[in-house]
């Protein structure tokens, strides 16, 4: 854990929410707003966007399990962690994925690259937080559905 696999990663620094970037700007938060990609219409945005270069590191908040790692719909390159504790936590819109799925991490194991992947109008990372597996209690309703086995299937983009 915590390799530098082709020194695309650096060292992690720590941050207001554990959103997992090593630099950022708070873009957007989640909530109700004017989706940007479909001008004047109101959806719910499911998560944070942090804007960051192309190119940053991504880590995970706590230490898990890679439930996820793969391109998905307006997700673009996402990977979601288990984190074998209620919480799975999301990392989208990356130019490059560093682990796959089932493979361990903890906060110092960088898991992917910030990008511009997927339904996006900038480079950033989206960042989601969910309760697992009880999808009624989301903490953020982003739409993934699955099972503990990486089933993925999605409602939402």
């Amino acid at each position: 854990m915590g390799a530098n696999p082709g020194n695309h990663c650096l060292n992690p620094v720590s941050s207001p929410f554990g959103r997992g970037v090593r630099q950022g700007r708070l873009t957007s938060v989640r909530g109700w707003r004017i989706d940007p990609l479909r001008s004047g219409k109101y959806l719910f945005h499911q998560g944070w966007d942090i804007a960051c270069p192309v190119g940053t590191s991504v880590y995970p908040k706590q230490a898990g399990v890679v439930l996820f790692a793969g391109h998905y719909r307006g997700y673009g390159l996402l990977v979601a962690v288990d984190h074998l504790n209620g919480y799975v936590t999301m990392y989208a819109q990356n130019s490059k994925l560093i682990l796959s799925a089932g493979q361990s991490v903890d906060p110092t194991t960088c898991i992917a690259v910030s990008g511009n992947t997927g339904k996006t109008t900038g480079p950033h990372v989206l960042y989601e937080i969910r309760v697992w597996p009880n999808h009624s209690l989301q903490v953020n309703s982003a739409g993934i559905y699955g099972n503990l086995k990486g089933k993925i299937d999605a409602t939402a983009e």
